[in-house]
Formats: C-alpha cells, structure tokens, sequence
C-alpha cells in the first residue's frame, strides 16, 4: 500500500492534507502543480476547472467546448462575456489604438527601427493595420455566427457537457473581479494591439440572455443560478439588461420564463433605452413582474435598475417603478432580497415581504418611498419579518423632496439594534437629529453613502451566490 502511494504521488501525504495545500495556491499556479505527479494532478483539477469563461466567438467557444469535454465534471459556474463587434474604420481603430495604448510606448516604438529596415513609424502603421484586419475578421465571424445559429449550437454543446454546473454569469468583463479586462484580453484574441475590448459597441444584452436560456432550456441544464449584471450599477454606460428583455413578443422569450421558474439564486440589473419606446412599453404593461412572478422558486434575489431609470418613464410621475418589475410577485422561499434604485408605495411593499414569510435578510439601497414615511414602513417590516441580516441605506420619501437617511456608521447601528434587537425606531426625525447632525426635514441630504451601501450589496451578493 504504501508503494502504491510511493508511485502515484512524490509526496508523502494522505490526500486531505494535500487538498487543503492545494487550496490556499493561487490559480495560476496551480498549472504547475499539475504537472508534479498524477496524484497532484488529479487533485488541483476540480480547483483549477471549476469555471469556463467565454464570449460569442470561435475561438473562446471552441476553448470552452475543449475544457468542458475534458474537465466538464468539475465545472461549477459559466462566465459569458457579452461582446459585440462594432463596425469600426481603420481610421477609427488606429484612433483608439493610439488613445487607449501607453504614449511613452508608442513613442519608443516610432522611434526604433525594425530590422527589415521599415522606420519606427511604418513599423507601427503596419502593427496598427494587422490588428485592424484581426478585428475585421473577428466581427465578420460574429456576424456568421448568429446568422446560421452556431452560436446556439456551441452553447449547447458546451452545456452538455457540465453535469455539475451551477451557476450562470451574463454580464461586462469586469463583472467580478477575478475576470478583469486583461483576462478576457487574454481569451478573445490574437490581436497584439489590446485594445478590441474598448473598441467593442455596447452589446444588447437581450441577444446573450434568450439564446443562454433557451440553450439551458435545450439542454435541460442543472443550472439554478442566474447572474445578469454590469460592473458598477451606477454606470449609466455600461451594458445593462434592457426592460424590452421582457417583450412578450420575443420568440425566445417563453424559454427565458420557463428557466426563470427553476432558479434558485437570481440578479437583473436593469435598465431602460432612451431612444427606444419600446421599454416603456413593456414597463407599463408590466411584462418584467408577470415573467419574474414564475420564479416562485427563487430564495436570493437581486434586482437593481439603472440611476436614470425614473427619469426616462416621466410619462406617469412619480413612477411607481417597483410595480412595474415586482408588483402582485410572490416568492415564499425567499431568504434574502436586496433592493437597488425603486420607488415603492408603502402597503405594496410590505404585501410583497408578508408573502416570502421565511425572508431573513434585506439590503435595500436608494429606495424612495412614494407616500407615508419611513419610520411606518420599518414599523411594519419589522412585525412582518424576523431579519437575521439588513442593510439600509439612502432611503428617501415624498420623492426627492423630505427626507434622507444616509448609510453612515451610527446609522447602521441604530438600524440593526431595531430590526434585530427590537431597539428604538432610528427613522424617526428626533432619532435622525441624534444620529446626523445635519439632518433637516425639507430638501435631502448630499449622498456620502451612495458607493459604500453599493458596495455592502455586492459583497452581500457574492457571498450568497457561492
């Protein structure tokens, strides 16, 4: 037995102690481990392999299609990038390339000559008109892809393939913070000018979701987990999933709800055209609540909409933007919610929390409360609900003009002793004198809190999705 152990393995340890030095070995490193002897090899698989990330391209489906059909068994959560090829100029590229390059290194490189004998300047022109021919390729290949469905196809047969897959992430690529930029660099392309990632259109993130769903639905993925998101909420720009998502017409979209009632784990992080008039419709006539009310299965979930969401529905005013996206929902399983940018009328509010009875933590931030006030409405979560976690932060009333509670140390406190302590209500306006010395009733308060309690909601939610 022990000869055994001798030939497998060049250390002379019981696998659990060699599991537990495997863990704390960063990623990278763990390629080289792999290569030591069978044993360690065997062991880092299931660490090294536990994510695939790609985008809608060949080359990233074709790695993820050769990863999931050798290593699909430790494979856990699905990272797709949703990139979209523009239509660019070689004068526009050359500009972006200039742009976003280092000018120290551009400048070095304009001043060497190469050994063809071509300037630093041709050198550098040709450097420029390569990269631009690999980007040309690469979006006329995109372009083929959706055309004749082998994007479909890809995923499917990348889906397959993971058994014990988990969870699925849609969104930028700097959604999470271990698939950064350079990452994504890395898997996308060719190109030795890096800068295909920012020259990339904004992408409709309606032509990733559907298509994942539907491939989900094709392949009768385990899947519970669903992360549509962007990487700063605040980011107006960034490349949210529009309302017209929900469009009932969409042919794809009757997989989509059929998905949505087998998740567990759920974020949308919303936000609406402003040109189009399509998402107001599909707003209006409620079509995100009725396809998120399926989702009865859900026991996390994260919605927040973009900072200007309110603003471009100015039809109705003040917009009721909760019932818009989650009135008349009922999830009974729910455990944790957090809330990011709604307006809210007091009762929907609390008749949406007494139907997930089994709710024991909430984060909302940047809710404006459309009437009453906020210490009722906490009077009444608090008897509705039996909170074990909460976080509140920059919650309004009466629209942007009464009152403002900001998401400050002695805030955080006061609000923890009341909900999980049954201390004294801290919302109402002798508590907030107390706590914030610059408190006043008329107008609203600068918004020190804003990134803080945006940050508290992310941590709150990578923890939560595992």
């Amino acid at each position: 037995m022990a000869q055994t152990r001798q030939n497998t393995s060049s250390l002379p340890l019981p696998p659990e102690v060699l599991i537990l030095i495997i863990k704390r070995i960063r990623k990278p490193d763990l390629k080289q481990v792999r290569l030591v002897c069978r044993s360690l090899r065997l062991l880092a698989a299931p660490l090294l392999f536990d994510q695939i990330a790609f985008s809608p391209s060949f080359h990233t489906l074709n790695i993820a299609n050769h990863t999931a059909q050798n290593f699909g068994g430790h494979v856990k959560t699905l990272f797709y990038f949703p990139v979209k090829y523009g239509e660019l100029s070689l004068e526009k590229f050359s500009y972006f390339s200039q742009q976003l390059c280092d000018h120290d290194t551009i400048e070095t490189c304009i001043r060497q000559d190469d050994e063809d004998g071509h300037t630093g300047k041709e050198s550098f022109q040709q450097h420029i008109e390569h990269s631009f021919h690999s980007y040309s390729s690469r979006a006329q290949e995109q372009l083929e892809m959706d055309e004749t469905g082998a994007h479909l196809a890809h995923l499917c047969s990348i889906l397959g393939k993971l058994p014990k897959a988990q969870k699925l992430v849609i969104g930028s690529t700097g959604a999470y913070g271990h698939l950064r930029r350079q990452d994504m660099r890395h898997l996308e392309d060719h190109i030795n000018m890096q800068v295909v990632p920012h020259c990339y259109s904004d992408p409709d993130m309606r032509d990733f979701l559907h298509p994942a769903m539907l491939a989900l639905h094709a392949t009768n993925s385990a899947i519970t987990k669903l992360d549509v998101q962007i990487h700063k909420a605040w980011d107006s720009n960034a490349a949210l999933l529009p309302v017209s998502a929900f469009d009932r017409s969409i042919p794809q979209f009757r997989y989509t709800v059929l998905r949505l009632s087998t998740m567990t784990k759920l974020r949308f992080d919303l936000g609406i055209d402003d040109q189009g008039s399509a998402d107001g419709e599909v707003f209006y006539q409620r079509d995100v609540a009725r396809a998120l009310a399926n989702a009865r299965n859900l026991e996390c979930l994260y919605i927040s909409l973009a900072p200007d969401f309110e603003h471009l529905l100015r039809d109705l005013n003040p917009v009721n933007t909760f019932d818009g996206i989650l009135g008349g929902c009922q999830f009974p399983k729910l455990q944790s919610l957090v809330l990011n940018g709604f307006n809210v009328d007091p009762t929907e509010l609390s008749g949406f929390l007494k139907s997930s009875a089994k709710l024991e933590t909430l984060y909302m931030h940047k809710i404006i409360l459309l009437s009453g006030s906020w210490a009722q409405a906490a009077e009444e979560v608090r008897r509705i609900l039996r909170l074990k976690e909460v976080v509140l932060s920059c919650l309004r009333q009466h629209s942007w003009a009464g009152f403002a509670y900001e998401h400050t140390d002695s805030c955080v406190e006061a609000v923890e002793e009341f909900f999980l302590r049954q201390g004294a209500n801290p919302f109402t306006a002798q508590a907030m004198r107390q706590m914030v010395p610059s408190y006043h009733i008329v107008g609203h308060l600068p918004d020190p809190g804003h990134a803080r309690g945006h940050w508290c909601l992310e941590r709150h939610w990578r923890r939560v999705m595992g």
